[in-house]
């Protein structure tokens, strides 16, 4: 077995010796196990990369509406309170489906991304 140190001295030219030596035997499923680490590795990133687009566009969302619905007056009337309570919470979850909606379509893509990779 040879030395790190010795293996970072090996020129192209004596890697292709070896390369072509027939002696060496490769596993049969070699090729398998590396694709299969690699589509893991991109698996994890593209569902990291989701979740991370899912969390800004609901914080986006709620941000937004937050930001551009301040109150205006308060309210004597509770029923009156109650009703703008319920339009704004109806506001907030409509963007939420929004972002959900887009989401999901951008799941989709990555899985078409994925299937082409593959």
């Amino acid at each position: 077995m040879k030395s790190l140190k010795d293996i970072e001295k090996i020129t192209t030219e004596e890697l292709e010796v070896i390369s072509l030596d027939e002696k060496i035997v490769v596993p049969h499923d070699l090729e398998y196990k590396i694709q299969s680490r690699i589509l893991g590795k991109k698996k994890k990133i593209y569902s990291m990369i989701s979740v991370a687009a899912a969390i800004a566009v609901i914080v986006t969302g709620l941000s937004i509406s937050l930001l551009n619905n301040e109150p205006k007056d308060t309210f004597d009337d509770p029923y009156l309170a109650y009703a703008e309570l319920e339009k704004a919470f109806a506001t907030m979850s409509d963007g939420i489906k929004k972002g959900m909606d887009m989401v999901e379509t951008s799941e989709s893509v990555i899985k078409k991304s994925t299937e082409i990779f593959k």
